[in-house]
């Protein structure tokens, strides 16, 4: 048996028929109804602006600041200029690479058959990893360009990332989308379009862990190199290992959203997120050992 279906039931998958029945008793399970609310925030010049794109843009925007302090902190040799500059770089690196991610890991097929929604980015679709490896992109250019230390900008951004990714979770929430799978817990929630019974609300768990616990974890390494020299590379590989390991195992509570993700999650006992998890993890694990010989030696 696959290990994410010991720990998560046949396939990997909560027994939809077990679940019901206990909603079948005469005492019922708790439970919670989260409204429908619009995916559009409001509207400018009839230009419908999502919820999406306001976590987007507000990430960006405080991850743009929080970046600034964090370099002078740690002394990491970028300019305010600088900074603004590769901002446009990673915006791009963001969006095109997440579009591309959600693309090719995701859901491939359909995309061949209608290459032309690829564009279609307002219908939704945008992947972590994708937009992770479109940011290194971004860094690797931007840094070949200007001749700056590649670990150094991306220590930079990681620090900055747990923000952009609080909101988006907390978009995802309120779009009622990348829910969880169903559950009898008592924070079950029921989310519109996803059935009659409540569900793992993941997305919260995601923002909690990816948002906040990863945003505090590297908040702390920040602070205990402010006290010797700092080693680039130090927040590269922390945010890789803790990222990895968060999503790894929020992703066993969360609904496969997609055919594809859904058949490897049968087939495998993971979903396609736990698979690309494994590699950044590996990298992290490499990376941070690589720099705890540079503290020791």
């Amino acid at each position: 048996m696959p290990f994410g279906a010991f720990l998560c039931g046949n396939s990997g998958r909560t027994t939809i028929a077990h679940t019901i029945s206990l909603y079948e008793k005469d005492k019922p399970m708790p439970m919670i109804v989260f409204p429908e609310v619009s995916r559009v925030a409001f509207s400018i010049f009839n230009i419908d602006i999502y919820w999406y794109a306001i976590a987007y843009i507000v990430g960006i925007l405080l991850g743009y600041f929080y970046a600034i302090r964090v370099n002078l902190s740690l002394k990491l040799g970028f300019s305010k200029q600088e900074i603004e500059r590769f901002l446009s770089f990673a915006i791009v690196g963001i969006i095109i690479g997440g579009r591309l991610g959600h693309v090719c890991f995701f859901e491939p097929e359909y995309y061949l058959d209608n290459p032309i929604k690829i564009l279609a980015i307002r219908e939704g679709g945008m992947s972590f990893h994708g937009g992770l490896i479109g940011v290194v992109s971004a860094c690797a250019l931007f840094c070949y360009m200007n001749k700056k230390q590649f670990l150094a900008l991306a220590d930079l951004t990681a620090a900055s990332v747990p923000i952009g990714l609080f909101l988006g979770r907390l978009a995802n929430f309120i779009n009622a989308e990348v829910v969880g799978k169903i559950t009898t817990v008592p924070w079950g929630i029921v989310f519109p379009g996803a059935g009659p019974l409540p569900r793992h609300p993941s997305q919260i768990y995601e923002a909690l862990l990816e948002g906040i616990a990863l945003f505090l974890v590297l908040f702390c390494v920040i602070k205990k190199q402010k006290r010797r020299k700092y080693i680039v590379g130090t927040l590269s590989s922390t945010f890789c290992i803790c990222y990895a390991c968060f999503r790894f195992f929020v992703e066993f509570v969360r609904e496969p959203d997609e055919e594809l993700n859904l058949m490897i999650v049968i087939y495998t006992g993971f979903s396609i997120g736990q698979w690309l998890c494994l590699p950044l993890a590996a990298y992290g694990a490499y990376l941070y050992f690589k720099v705890s010989n540079k503290v020791y030696t």
